[in-house]
């Protein structure tokens, strides 16, 4: 499995590539900027150490793209189960360097390549706003977390894909919104199938599923009720907005 970060701001030094099953490491650059956090920093006088609570809210992966052996782009990508394997390894991205009170987002483009056992990380291609360095940082930390996976474990109908994780991240003190407390009573009696929030930087609500009329859009970080499913849509609820969202384009 091979890493190459490609951010914006800069281009960083090529990886060589690795054999199948391999790991490479980063660039120098980047694996000091993305070494692990000290086991919760220096203790404090007192003996205690300090509580780190940055937090980082990881949306559901997105299919972009996949390709066959001929690496032609097809039509229909199905899904992948590769959540289970992403999601709990990047949201321990909270304890990475680069992010300690960081507000803002970054989406992660993942390439698997099943034939040769590579994992390709990638920043977004539109420009996030963070910092480059911070980007590196964050890319570095996620090459850390991700290099354990066993691609040749993940089940999978092509050779190729290309997924796409948004990552929302909140520094010490601030918390998702309506991130409610853990057994909220208000919130676990809340009919419907509970609430969601907005990846994508837009999210188009429209009348009816697939090619209904637009009615609202709804920028990244807005909180939805779901009220209902069909297929790959959601029918929500947000302030004033009503109607259906694509699946993908929420953290659901």
């Amino acid at each position: 499995m091979t890493v190459g970060p490609d951010v914006p701001g800069g281009s960083p030094p090529p990886l060589a590539s690795a054999a199948a099953g391999a790991i490479a490491p980063p660039p120098a650059s980047a694996v000091a900027a993305g070494s692990e956090a000290p086991a919760d920093e220096e203790p404090t006088a007192n003996g205690d150490a300090p509580t780190n609570k940055q937090t980082v809210v990881v949306a559901d992966g997105r299919v972009d793209s996949c390709r066959n052996k001929k690496n032609d782009k097809l039509d229909e990508c199905g899904k992948i189960s590769f959540d289970k394997h992403a999601k709990p390894r990047l949201a321990e991205l909270a304890r990475c360097p680069a992010v300690i009170g960081l507000d803002g987002s970054l989406s992660l483009q993942l390439t698997l390549n099943f034939e040769k056992n590579d994992l390709v990380i990638e920043g977004e291609k539109k420009k996030s706003g963070l910092p480059s360095d911070t980007v590196r940082g964050v890319i570095a930390c996620a090459y850390k977390e991700l290099k354990g996976i066993e691609l040749e474990k993940v089940p999978h109908t092509h050779l190729k894909y290309t997924l796409v994780y948004d990552l929302a991240f909140y520094s010490p003190g601030k918390a998702p919104p309506d991130a409610g407390a853990p057994g909220d009573a208000g919130a676990q009696d809340e009919p419907g199938l509970g609430r969601a929030t907005v990846t994508w930087e837009k999210a188009l609500v429209r009348e009816t599923p697939d090619e209904g009329k637009v009615v609202a859009r709804l920028p990244q970080g807005t909180r939805v009720k779901l009220v209902e499913q069909k297929g790959d849509w959601f029918r929500i609820e947000s302030g004033k907005s009503k109607g259906w969202v694509y699946r993908q384009a929420i953290g659901k």
